[in-house]
């Protein structure tokens, strides 16, 4: 618990201080493993179905990598599976963060204009009156979009949001429909695209 500690103390002094945004993927396929130019290893934990071991094998696959950790707990992630409210852990908040898609077939009949600042703007008002650095913990564009406009964008305006250090971009496609027989959105993204 102690390097624990020592270590979310450590990144949140460089994410503080350094100004600059550092990125990261959600990489289930494993496309981005011997990549060298992300900061983060986002990985997916269920805690109604933990396994032990689990966190210390996600902590030494992401030092082997030499990145962060992002663990994400998903809950109740399983419908079949109710959380017991007793077992969840004390809230202990280091960044605030959000999700950013953008899917042009989701977003033109909706009126998005699908854009990194158009989706992140009242996101970034609303999380950053929190005072903490701020974290976009799953991005993505689908991948019959133009990927590479969509990043090059979103690097260019990074500097607008002051709190903002890390995004990690979600590498895999989706799970969920986002409408009744909609196709599944496919976020896969090639590492020359995401690193821009």
């Amino acid at each position: 618990m102690r390097e624990t500690t020592i270590l979310l103390a450590a990144l949140f002094a460089m994410a503080s201080s350094s100004g600059a945004v550092n990125l990261g993927v959600y990489d289930f396929n494993r496309t981005f493993r011997s990549s060298n130019t992300q900061a983060f290893e986002h990985v997916f934990i269920s805690w109604a179905r933990y396994k032990t071991g689990a966190v210390y094998s996600a902590m030494d696959q992401a030092q082997s990598q030499n990145r962060w950790l992002l663990l994400s707990l998903e809950p109740w992630a399983d419908p079949t599976i109710s959380p017991n409210p007793s077992t969840l852990l004390a809230d202990v908040v280091d960044f605030v963060g959000c999700s950013l898609y953008s899917w042009s077939a989701y977003n033109i009949p909706h009126g998005y204009d699908g854009s990194f600042k158009g989706l992140f703007d009242p996101k970034y008002a609303r999380i950053k009156v929190h005072g903490k650095p701020v974290m976009v913990c799953e991005c993505g564009v689908e991948k019959g979009d133009d990927q590479a406009a969509w990043v090059a964008a979103a690097k260019a305006v990074f500097s607008r949001y002051p709190r903002l250090t890390s995004v990690v971009y979600f590498n895999c496609k989706d799970t969920v429909h986002w409408w009744p027989d909609a196709p599944l959105p496919d976020w896969s993204i090639s590492p020359t695209i995401f690193h821009l």
